[in-house]
């Protein structure tokens, strides 16, 4: 069998389907794995290539469900407060525990949070449940549905609201009249929906909003995962073939014709990690962003946090045409990812679709400077920058059309029924950010678990 592309939706394809006894042959046009998720290496260590968070871990969420399944321990670290979000008005801690959370939303915003969080909670607990369910939607059988009716996950049946409702509208009043409130909400979402609250789906806009409450800290970055995998594949006979670049496909009638740029050859089962237009054309979707990404480092740890999410001030947005940017940061004491005992950070953003330009860089490495004298006191010359990066880089990294960032965008519910299956039938398969579900690791982790059926 063969996978194109080996990010994380070809890694963990590839881990599976070798544990289940399949000759798995990856070709990956990048010289390393892990695609959005990967890494590089410089002398003071590995950069995670965008601002990655870890999540899925709890039990029986999806990337808990794929690493038991292969047997995989990852050293991680369960985050209390998962994001620090900063802005010129407020700080705020998206802490893990309920309460807490609750605490912080009430003494910041002047709301009473708790009971409407709970419900919010276990609406998500269903939610994660249906597509453990459903593992071959948009695709549905009758055993799935005989199993969905007489699972507690029904009750998501009386309230169809979060299925016909942006995630705004279901919001209570206190909630929606707070400006500041909404603004922190549209952020959060942004990062895993790409979407606003006003424009996301409410059911999409509850994994994306609590999504910070299953997040983790990968000791030695994504580099890690990236590793374990390629040793698990290895391990059961599978082979990755780096800079070996997938042209096309041919759907033949006993499997697939596949040209690259070094042969040609023929294959029973395919899964594509890649753009599903590589297969067909009919498949293909526009993506509406771009990364504009920055690599430094501070020769001592400056940031306490793994995560933080900084609002722009107004004259901030106007010149990178952007809300926010996120930063990721490494622990001084991880000499898995730090070599020089360094604290490597990746800062991300998404941008328009469009040419960025040497003016919009260095306009990056400007706010990024002023964030940080502003609100962690740390100087110019304190920051080592490797560089400012465009959408050029993004996709040199990535191998990402225009370094195109984030999964297919879901508008309501009929979009999700227009999705590709991760089966587009007996040996054809799609996985990654392009197809159902999509955008996260998370849900990357069910997309692969889905070519299975596990």
């Amino acid at each position: 069998m063969t996978i194109i592309g080996a990010g994380m939706g070809g890694l963990f394809s590839g881990a599976l389907w070798a544990k289940h006894g399949h000759q798995v042959q990856i070709y990956e046009s990048h010289y390393a794995s892990g695609g959005c998720a990967g890494y590089f290496k410089r002398k003071e260590g590995y950069y995670d290539v965008g601002a990655t968070t870890l999540s899925g871990l709890k039990k029986n969420r999806p990337l808990d469900i794929l690493l038991r399944e292969l047997k995989i321990k990852l050293d991680v670290e369960k985050l209390d407060n998962a994001i620090v979000i900063l802005h010129p008005e407020f700080k705020f801690n998206f802490f893990a525990d309920i309460n807490k959370l609750a605490n912080e939303l009430d003494k910041n915003f002047k709301i009473h949070s708790l009971p409407f969080l709970k419900s919010l909670i276990k609406k998500e607990e269903m939610l994660w449940e249906c597509l453990n369910i459903f593992n071959t939607f948009p695709k549905i059988n009758p055993i799935q549905i005989f199993n969905f009716l007489f699972s507690k996950n029904c009750k998501l049946i009386l309230t169809p609201k979060i299925f016909t409702k942006s995630f705004f509208e279901i919001l209570p009043n206190d909630w929606k009249n707070n400006q500041s409130l909404i603004a922190l909400i549209d952020q959060i979402l942004l990062i895993s929906t790409q979407q606003k609250s006003k424009e996301c789906p409410a059911f999409i806009g509850i994994l994306g909003f609590l999504y910070p409450r299953d997040t983790y800290h990968l000791k030695g970055g994504m580099r890690t995962l990236c590793l374990e995998l390629e040793n698990f594949i290895a391990k059961n006979n599978g082979v990755i073939n780096f800079r070996h670049k997938v042209i096309s496909t041919q759907q033949k009638k006993q499997g697939h014709r596949i040209t690259t740029d070094k042969n040609d050859f023929e294959t029973d089962i395919l899964i594509s990690a890649t753009m599903p237009g590589l297969i067909s054309k009919k498949l293909q979707k526009e993506q509406k962003w771009t990364a504009l990404t920055s690599y430094l480092y501070f020769t001592q740890e400056k940031l306490t946090n793994s995560h933080y999410q900084i609002h722009l001030d107004q004259y901030q947005s106007s010149i990178l045409e952007t809300d926010s940017i996120f930063i990721s940061a490494s622990d001084v004491m991880d000499t898995k990812r730090s070599t020089k005992g360094h604290q490597l950070v990746t800062i991300s953003t998404h941008a328009k679709k469009k040419l960025i330009t040497i003016e919009m860089k260095e306009n990056f490495k400007k706010v990024i400077i002023d964030i940080f004298k502003k609100y962690f006191n740390i100087e110019e010359d304190e920051i080592f920058f490797d560089s400012v990066a465009s959408s050029k880089t993004f996709e040199h990294f990535t191998q990402r059309p225009q370094g195109e960032v984030g999964g297919i965008i879901i508008r309501n519910i009929f979009d999700v029924f227009s999705l590709p299956s991760n089966t587009l039938n007996k040996n054809t398969y799609l996985v990654g950010d392009y197809t159902f579900p999509g955008q996260g690791i998370v849900a990357i982790a069910r997309g692969a678990l889905n070519t299975l059926k596990l």
